[in-house]
């Protein structure tokens, strides 16, 4: 039969949870800067950064969940939830700012190719992607 998780290694390992998703949450903030610059090396890099920050803290998760709460101090489980959220809420942004750019891209590699932009109608009815001098569906 295992020993218990000594209170000391536990409260360490919560602390080691807020460590780091305050790192998490700063590279977050870092990504945001990246992708915004567009620098494709940056942005790599960040990606394997993030991707370790994540790796960090799922190693630490399975401990906190075999002890769970019985030892963490309520305070230290708010900053733990606020920081996750937090991370959440950017990584979402940051999805966001990443898809926008995607959609600029592919346009523009449509644009590129000689592809029409799809066809899409206004509220009034009208086609609102008509190309100059060519028929856009008016009545």
């Amino acid at each position: 039969m295992k020993s218990p998780t000594p209170p000391a290694v536990l409260e360490r390992s919560i602390d080691e949870h807020i460590v780091a998703a305050q790192d998490l949450l700063n590279l977050l903030a870092h990504e945001r800067a990246v992708l915004e610059s567009a620098n494709a090396e940056q942005i790599a890099r960040t990606c394997r950064d993030k991707a370790a920050a994540l790796a960090r803290l799922s190693l630490l998760s399975p401990m906190l969940k075999k002890h769970g709460s019985a030892i963490v101090l309520p305070a230290q489980r708010e900053t733990l939830l606020d920081l996750l959220r937090r991370c959440h809420r950017e990584n979402l942004a940051n999805g966001v700012l990443l898809e926008a750019r995607a959609v600029r891209v592919r346009r523009a590699l449509s644009s590129l190719q000689g592809q029409l932009p799809a066809q899409g109608y206004d509220r009034r009815g009208r086609c609102g992607y008509a190309l100059p001098g060519r028929v856009d569906g008016r009545a």
